[in-house]
């Protein structure tokens, strides 16, 4: 058998299985007589023998269908060359592109559709559904004020604004929720689009002639990888859409006429693309910064590369026909939104610039040369071989053959700047070293390294390969990878159903998104908050920015925006100024991030919610504080007198595997225990009568250095409510409730010396902290 016609074979065995699969896997024969036995098999109904069904059944259906048409054939041998000859007539066919476009449109659908388990799961994530949805209420009080008070976002307004105004503008507050989640949806489909647009360019570098036929083989090992080793979401969309324009305009630039020889008689629109490409920078701006960063950086590079291949009327012409696309891009943006947006969008920029390193970083993972771990290192890998190839390319051209390096410049343009758009999106994996960032340069690691061999393959002929082979060769290899993803590009069935998963999307309400303990907490607090002009949370939530329809008391709506001691004054300022009675204290995401808890990372805004707030209530496992009548020193809150309180400090200790943590721990008598505290219970508490009122618990750390009683300032505060029958053993009185405490404080925020450490137990009758008894000395070594 000749490699053409086994590669056939093996097609029609993948075509059958793709059929046969979703009927397989639901197959379930009869279970029978059971013989008394209890198993899982039994409790399922599925008799053994559906295993051996499948089994042959995948065995035998493909065979059967190739012998079949063998045998109907009159002559064997002919079989697979007439269809060969068949496929290269229909790959040869002016349909080609159409068909091409509809695989990828099919796939496309198929692989994004806005399944439950994104409606179900992302809305009630207050973390990351709040960055695209929080300010939504502040933009609707007023677009003019909302834009002068510059919010600090961590992306842009691109991506923490614009869905959740496009989401209130199309559904209105009782469907905005599932209006941004859409607008999110579409702005990952267009960053998928336009990666598509990015293989066409590369199709055509590779086969200018025969560009469909190259983007069919792309396509089938983009469908094969996608979602394992690279993946876009809303970040990259208008990244990727300069980058498409970028390759455009550098392929056009190689055709371009010399303008001195030609005249120009008419509007070229080739010269649209550095207009484009310019008029993009300022949206880019406020789309999302780091890409803007890497974009701008890519059109540095092209500038460079320009005035290195071309002539000098030519680059003189890029640069004027870019900066008009620039400055029109900037106008139109400062007119319809303000001039000081993009001001405000740079500043913001550098101050990410300044603080993201230590504040996002992550350390990258270990690298082992496994296929589990294929993302932590195929970019760096693929990315070495492209840099290798590039270097070895030059010697051997432009040193040893002496090919001139504007040439090779030009005969590589496009794995070049996919290169150079891996480097860059580098700086995501390196940042952020977690799954969903370090796969962000998979994509053009993996095409630039296919473009840079293919070219040098094609260019040296080192050997030669039909398409139709090139085409059954890559098929097969992309679905032995990953069948399911190769066949969305075909699963008509599937595609059907799209329809109607938007449609479920669309029609459900905020209430039927968000989860119920979030609506429980919402509408309970609508009426205590209506006297407030904004709400805070220290959890960083911004989803309860939308569900309380209040704008943030701070231009640092998210706690965590503010990791410097410089930007938490600003946060205690903004607080002083908007006095709001009540704030979200703990119960989120945002309490512990990296293993880091909130009140050692912004302990100055704890420091001060400490001593102008109070603990409050508790809801659904969230923890609010209400705001101190009067204004009064920290030190007015202590009871110094610890023979007032039974209880006692245990002590101090740190642990070899978190040096940085100091952790504390003893026990004291609950003040629900005291005498009159249950007649004295704070009307706090009756907010939820299903909730326990947790103020007893509330276990306050302190420290003062030594020998210096009166320069005390709070470290920490727990809710607590460890069972301690050893205690009440201890003391004889079984009935007795005492209240085990186990507090970490994390030392990096701390100043350096040596200090002593107190405990103070909350009083939700006097509002004040009583010191339980015994102090310990620690040393802050940082």
């Amino acid at each position: 058998m000749r490699i053409r016609s086994f590669l056939w074979v093996i097609s029609v065995t993948i075509i059958c299985w793709w059929l046969v699969l979703p009927t397989l896997n639901t197959l379930k024969l009869p279970l029978g007589q059971t013989y008394g036995i209890v198993s899982r098999m039994v409790e399922l109904g599925r008799n053994p023998s559906t295993n051996v069904a499948i089994y042959l059944l995948l065995l035998l259906i493909p065979n059967l269908i190739i012998l079949g048409f063998a045998t109907l054939s009159d002559r064997l041998k002919g079989l697979f060359s007439r269809i060969g000859v068949q496929l290269s007539h229909f790959l040869n066919h002016r349909t080609l592109p159409l068909i091409v476009g509809l695989v990828l449109i099919i796939w496309t659908l198929n692989a994004t559709a806005p399944n439950s388990d994104y409606a179900s799961t992302f809305p009630k994530d207050g973390f990351h559904f709040g960055e695209k949805i929080g300010l939504t209420a502040a933009y609707f009080q007023s677009p003019q004020a909302f834009f002068n008070q510059n919010y600090i976002l961590i992306h842009g307004l691109g991506m923490n604004v614009l869905p959740g105004v496009v989401g209130r503008w199309l559904g209105g507050q009782d469907f905005d929720i599932a209006f941004t989640l859409y607008a999110v949806y579409l702005q990952s489909l267009l960053a998928i689009a336009f990666s598509f647009l990015i293989l066409h360019e590369v199709a055509i570098f590779l086969a200018p002639q025969r560009r469909w036929h190259a983007l069919l083989a792309l396509s089938l090992i983009y469908f094969a990888l996608h979602g394992t080793i690279f993946g876009f979401i809303d970040r990259d969309t208008v990244f990727l859409l300069q980058a498409y324009l970028t390759l455009r305009w550098l392929r056009f630039s190689h055709n371009e006429p010399d303008l001195a020889a030609v005249p120009q008689k008419r509007f070229n629109r080739r010269s649209l693309h550095p207009f484009l490409v310019a008029f993009l920078i300022p949206f880019s701006v406020l789309y999302v910064y780091d890409r803007a960063v890497y974009a701008i950086a890519i059109f540095v590079c092209t500038l460079i590369y320009l005035l290195i291949t071309t002539n000098k009327q030519q680059f003189v012409k890029a640069i004027a026909i870019s900066l008009a696309g620039f400055l029109t891009a900037a106008l139109l943006i400062s007119f319809i939104f303000g001039f000081q947006v993009l001001p405000n969008a740079l500043s913001q920029i550098r101050y990410w610039s300044k603080v993201s390193g230590l504040f996002t970083a992550l350390p990258y993972p270990a690298i082992d040369l496994s296929i589990s771990s294929l993302i932590n290192w195929v970019p760096i890998f693929l990315q070495s071989l492209t840099l290798t190839g590039f270097c070895l390319s030059l010697r051997e051209e432009c040193l040893i053959s002496n090919k001139k390096i504007q040439i090779f410049l030009k005969e590589n343009y496009l794995p070049l700047f996919l290169f150079l758009s891996a480097v860059f999106y580098m700086r995501v994996a390196l940042g952020r070293s977690d799954g969903g960032h370090l796969i962000s340069p998979g994509f053009f690691a993996i095409f630039a390294f296919i473009a840079l061999v293919s070219h040098i393959i094609t260019e040296r002929r080192l050997f030669q390969i039909s398409w139709q082979t090139l085409i059954l060769t890559t098929f097969i290899a992309t679905s032995l990878f990953n069948l399911n993803s190769v066949f969305a590009a075909v699963n008509l069935k599937q595609l059907s159903t799209y329809p109607a998963a938007v449609h479920a999307l669309l029609t459900q309400t905020n209430t039927d998104l968000v989860a119920p303990d979030q609506l429980i907490v919402a509408r309970r607090l609508q009426e205590r908050l209506k006297s407030q002009s904004c709400f805070y949370t220290l959890t960083s939530e911004g989803l309860w920015y939308e569900l309380l329809d209040q704008p943030p008391c701070s231009r640092y709506w998210y706690l965590i925006y503010a990791p410097t001691k410089e930007t938490q004054k600003q946060v205690v300022q903004d607080l002083k100024k908007t006095k709001p009675k009540i704030i979200l204290y703990s119960g989120g995401f945002g309490d512990i991030l990296d293993g880091i808890p909130k009140e050692a990372s912004h302990l100055r805004v704890h420091q001060y919610i400490w001593q102008r707030y109070r603990p409050g209530f508790t809801l659904q496992n969230r923890w609010f504080w209400i705001r101190r009548s009067g204004s009064s020193n920290f030190t007015e809150l202590l009871v110094p007198q610890p023979n007032l309180v039974s209880g006692y400090f245990d002590g101090i200790s740190k642990s070899e595997e978190a040096p940085n943590q100091i952790a504390a721990g003893g026990w004291a008598i609950s003040v629900r225990d005291l005498p009159g505290a249950a007649a004295n219970l704070s009307p706090d508490q009756s907010l939820d009568p299903d909730q326990k009122p947790p103020q007893e618990n509330v276990i306050l750390l302190t420290a003062n250095p030594v020998g210096q009683p009166n320069q005390v300032f709070p470290i920490n505060v727990g809710q607590t409510s460890l069972p301690r029958p050893d205690v009440a053993a201890h003391l004889g009185q079984p009935d007795l409730n005492p209240v085990g405490w186990a507090i970490s404080t994390h030392q990096l925020g701390l100043p350096v010396g040596n200090f002593e450490m107190k405990a103070w137990i909350y009083n939700s009758i006097d509002y004040k902290f009583y010191q339980i008894p015994q102090a310990h000395p620690f040393e802050v070594d940082h």
